[in-house]
Order: C-alpha cells, then structure tokens, then sequence
C-alpha cells in the first residue's frame, strides 16, 4: 500500500474521512479529533488511561485506501518510533467529526404539560428504586429523558429523603448545608423561605457551576396552595430557536452576572456566577444548560449597550414561551413523594400556600447522576 507520509498532525488532517453517501472510508482528511490533534495517545489495557502522549509527532504516518464499514481489518497508522496503532471501523465511525455533528449527546424528550401528561410516565416504588438495579435504571431513564422523576412511598423525614437521594449520587454540600430543611420563616435571604409565590426559575445561577439536580420532598402541609410548577426549558428554548433563530443564537452568546449577596444571622455569602443563559456543545449546536432566574440576574454590563438591547427582545421571547400556560406543569407534592429535577434544563415555581408547611432536599452532583445512569447501560 502507498504510505501518506508527514506529521502526525498530518494524520490529525490527514487520514480518515467518513463518506455521507455511502459505507466507505478513506484516508483523507482525517480529523484531528479523531486522534486526539497533536497527540498519540496509547491507553493503559487495564485502566484505559491515557497517559502515554507523545507531543511530537512528525513522520508519523498512516496507510492510503478504502475500507467498508463491514471490513473487520483496522486502519493501521504508524508513529514516527515504528509503532503501529490499529483503529477499528467502527470507533473510527463513531468518534469522526461530521458523525458527532449528527449525533447528540443525551437523548430526550421535549415536553409541554399534555405531552409529559399523555406519556403517563410512572413514579417509582421506593423500595423498588433502592433495593433492585431495574428500579433504578427505569428511574433514572425517565429522568435522563424528560429531566423530571419521581419516587413514591418514601418515608417523610429528611433522614430517609438522603437514603433515596445518595442511592444515585454523592449529595453536593453547598452553602445551604448538605440536606436543607426549610419552612416560610425567612430564615435564610432568599424567597423560598416565604409563602410567596416563586416565578419559574433555575437554581443556583450565582454559582459558577450551577448544581446539577435537586431533590424536593414534602414533609408536611397544613394548609391550601402551594403546589409546584415545572416546566422544560429546552422546550421552550427550542421554540425560540425555531421561530427566532437570532434571539437563540443571542441568548447563547452574550455571559451574564447572577449574584446572591446574604447577610441574615450568622449566614453571611455573597457568591456570583458567570455564564450565558443558554449553553450548547460548539461542534452540534445541543443545548445542554439554561440558567433562567430573574430574581438574581445583575446587572448586563458584559456586551455594549446596542447588544443589551437586542438582549432584552431575546430575552422576553423566551420568557413569553416559558409562561405559555400549555407549557406549565403543576404537581401538588405530598408527604410521600419525593421530585427530582434536572436543575440544567427544568424550571421549577411554586404558588402561594397558606398555613404550616415543611420541605426538605438537596442538590446532587450532576457528573455522578450520569456516571450511575451510564454504569447501567444508559445513554448519559
């Protein structure tokens, strides 16, 4: 076979190519993120690690022709030492770039209230959820795709509530402890600790990374009122995109301040995090982050003020879309039932209540939901 001579960067511009019409690759123009760019990297065969680059990389070489996508023979590409690595079809199919361009990375599916209503989606048995591995994974693959789930017959204390939260991640202990635990006595600076009325929102938009996933559970309510409001921010994010692709576009752009300043007893935080309100993946344009609260939005001082302008007519689109009644989902939690949200992508509300009422949760790490959901054959 004729040899393709020159850098290895040569090979991360050189070699792979994944034809669209038909099963055929060939060695040309082989992304440099197939191979890592400038890096040869050979993983460890037990840990996978790969800790073995080698920055250099001139000479390297990778063999000209075609293959099928049926062929078992690898594509061999040669370093510059003489050593061989052999790529198999179908992972080179799998990581080319113009595949992940096609791809996403977590399936889903989009959501207004009589969508999720008509999917009747079911609660999961706490018993069930904790005790077998088919429990979980049937949770966590409605949560993976609607970004809401929810375990019923749960005992209604905050101790059980961190039994069933740990059973999917470590707890992520932030400013308001591990397990809050909270009622309408405004002890804590923030809105939630009334009996007033909350807008939809994400949380935690004033911290750099915004907590991944929040637990609710209701312990107690005497009184009327109160039930919760969740809706998709995706969904609605998505109408933007198709009905005004350039307030979208804008709305992932333009970083913004979210601040959260607390002087009330001993708590005494001023955090401030940094980001724009819709995030997505460069190489697919998938939305993966919004970060939606106007209760600690700042002040817009990032872009100039033409930009701010347009900004705001972006900004009330999605706005206007986040309150269309058909994309509210309202839910009466109850002692009992405990809601998990994907903080990433649902906004969560809540309407005015009167009399006694008492909840609990708290925040998960967002990496080790994924990693149990993956571990279990999921898509994550």
């Amino acid at each position: 076979m004729q040899q393709l001579a020159g850098n290895l960067e040569g090979v991360a511009a050189a070699a792979l190519n994944c034809g669209s019409n038909d099963n055929t690759f060939r060695t040309r123009g082989l992304s440099g993120h197939i191979l890592g760019g400038s890096k040869v990297q050979r993983a460890h065969p037990q840990t996978g690690d790969e800790g073995g680059a080698c920055p250099g990389l001139a000479g390297a070489t990778v063999w000209a022709g075609q293959w099928d996508v049926g062929d078992c023979a690898p594509v061999p590409v040669a370093g510059p030492d003489g050593h061989v690595t052999r790529y198999g079809l179908e992972w080179l199919a799998k990581n080319s770039y113009e595949g992940q361009k096609q791809q996403v990375v977590h399936p889903r599916i989009l959501w207004n209230a009589e969508i999720y209503q008509q999917a009747q989606v079911p609660s999961i048995d706490c018993q069930r959820f904790l005790q077998t591995d088919e429990g979980l994974k049937e949770f966590l693959q409605s949560f993976l795709l609607y970004g809401i789930a929810f375990v019923e017959n749960v005992t209604p204390t905050k101790e059980h509530t961190e039994i069933v939260a740990k059973r999917i991640s470590i707890i992520r202990e932030t400013i308001y402890g591990r397990m809050w635990y909270f009622t309408s006595d405004f002890s804590r600076g923030d809105t939630a600790y009334t009996k007033l009325a909350l807008d939809r929102h994400t949380d935690t938009t004033y911290f750099q990374e915004p907590c991944g996933i929040q637990v609710f559970h209701c312990l107690k309510h005497e009184g009327t009122g109160g039930r919760t409001l969740l809706v998709d921010g995706f969904h609605a994010a998505e109408q933007v995109r198709l009905q005004a692709p350039e307030h979208f576009e804008l709305l992932a752009k333009v970083p913004l301040r979210h601040e959260y300043v607390e002087k009330v007893g001993g708590c005494h935080n001023h955090m401030i995090g940094v980001g724009p309100l819709l995030n997505v993946y460069p190489w697919n344009n998938e939305l993966y982050l919004i970060r939606y609260n106007n209760y600690d939005r700042a002040v817009i001082n990032t872009v100039p003020h033409p930009v701010v302008r347009r900004w705001y007519h972006a900004h009330r689109a999605l706005t206007a879309e986040l309150r269309r009644p058909r994309n509210e989902l309202w839910v009466k939690l109850k002692p009992g039932k405990a809601l998990f949200v994907d903080n990433w992508r649902v906004l969560h509300g809540r309407e005015a209540f009167t009399g006694y009422r008492q909840l609990c949760g708290c925040y998960l790490t967002r990496d080790d939901v994924l990693s149990t959901a993956r571990l279990l054959g999921l898509q994550a």
